[in-house]
C-alpha cells in the first residue's frame, strides 16, 4: 500500500470516528418508552379529542393508542383504541414526493409496521402505519404518523400542551370553532 493511500484510509477512518462520535441532539434523542399527543380536529366527531400513542422502541416498537378524556375541554372521548408493532426502516424509507420538504429533511428515524385499530362501535381494521419522527427545531421533534393506505400524515407532540399550542382554538370548546386541520394529505 503507498504511502498516500494509507494516508487516505487514515484520514477517513479518522472521519468516520468523528462522525460517529458526533453528540446527538436533544430532537435526535427517543426516549425507551415515550407518550405522544395529538389533537384531532375530524369535524365528523362532535368535538375535537386528544389522541395519545405510547410507545416502547426496542427491536421491535410497540405502541398503544388511546383516546384521553379532556371532560373540562369540552372534547370528545369514546373508546377506541389500537395497537402498533414496527421495525425501524430509516436506512430504506423514502419521503414520499408529497410530504412537506420541512420533514422529509429532518426525519431521524422511521418505524414501518402495522396499526391494529379498534374503533368505539367495535368495527377493527389493520393497515402499513409509518412512525416518522421529525426535528422541528433545536430541541424539538414532531413525530408524523403515516397511513401509507390511506395517503396522509399528521403530526404529534411530546405533550398535549403543545399539540393545543400548534393548533390554537377557543377553550373549552365552544361548538363551532374548530381549528384548520394539521394533516397532510397526498393529491
Amino acid at each position: 500500500m503507498t504511502g498516500r493511500r494509507k494516508v487516505l484510509l487514515a484520514a477517513a477512518a479518522a472521519a468516520a470516528v468523528l462522525v460517529a462520535a458526533a453528540p446527538a441532539t436533544p430532537a435526535d434523542i427517543l426516549p425507551q418508552n415515550s407518550v405522544w399527543n395529538r389533537l384531532d380536529m375530524d369535524a365528523s366527531n362532535p368535538a375535537p379529542e386528544h389522541e395519545r400513542l405510547s410507545c416502547s422502541r426496542g427491536i421491535v416498537w410497540a405502541c398503544r393508542y388511546d383516546k384521553a378524556p379532556e371532560p373540562a375541554l369540552a372534547f370528545w372521548w369514546d373508546t377506541t383504541s389500537g395497537d402498533f408493532l414496527g421495525t425501524d426502516v430509516t436506512r430504506i424509507w423514502e419521503c414520499p414526493a408529497w410530504f412537506p420538504a420541512s420533514i422529509c429533511t429532518n426525519v431521524t428515524r422511521v418505524v414501518a409496521g402495522t396499526m391494529t385499530i379498534t374503533r368505539a362501535d367495535g368495527v377493527t381494521f389493520s393497515g402499513p402505519f409509518d412512525l416518522v419522527p421529525a426535528r422541528a427545531g433545536s430541541d424539538a421533534q414532531v413525530l408524523h404518523a403515516y397511513w401509507p393506505v390511506f395517503g396522509f400524515t399528521c403530526p404529534w407532540y411530546r405533550t398535549f400542551s403543545e399539540a393545543l399550542a400548534a393548533n390554537p382554538m377557543p377553550l373549552p370548546f365552544n361548538g363551532s370553532d374548530w381549528p384548520p386541520l394539521d394533516c397532510v394529505f397526498s393529491p
